[in-house]
């Protein structure tokens, strides 16, 4: 998994791709006025057609970067979620076994089924 923190000090966007020549492409940030020039970012030399669409996919990294930290907060959320209600089945699934009721057990045996081997705690 990556450490999304390591990209904290990276150059941010916009980027853009384009041809530079024949043989390569560039990446470059996006100056945002007349006073803050492009920045070159990256050069992909041409090797049997693919140096355009990894250009652009360099191009597109602070934009996968932001999508990518907002998808680790959003599981994170949910994880503290799932681990509530994880907690609750499972309490309820105990005290099933002192009542005799059914219900809960199933509901547990559920959950622990999808869940696998996953520990929200952990």
């Amino acid at each position: 998994m990556l450490d999304l923190q390591s990209f904290k000090e990276f150059t941010p966007g916009p980027w853009s791709a384009f041809e530079s020549d024949s043989a390569r492409f560039t990446v470059e940030r996006l100056g945002s006025n007349q006073f803050i020039k492009s920045r070159k970012i990256a050069i992909v030399n041409v090797d049997k057609g693919n140096a355009e669409a990894n250009a652009h996919l360099i191009a597109a990294a602070p934009d996968l970067l932001a999508l990518a930290i907002k998808q680790e907060a959003e599981i994170k959320r949910l994880k503290a979620a799932l681990a509530v209600a994880t907690d609750y089945f499972r309490d309820r699934a105990d005290h099933a076994d002192d009542t005799g009721s059914n219900d809960e057990m199933r509901a547990w045996s559920e959950i622990s089924g999808i869940l696998g081997g996953f520990r929200p705690h952990a």
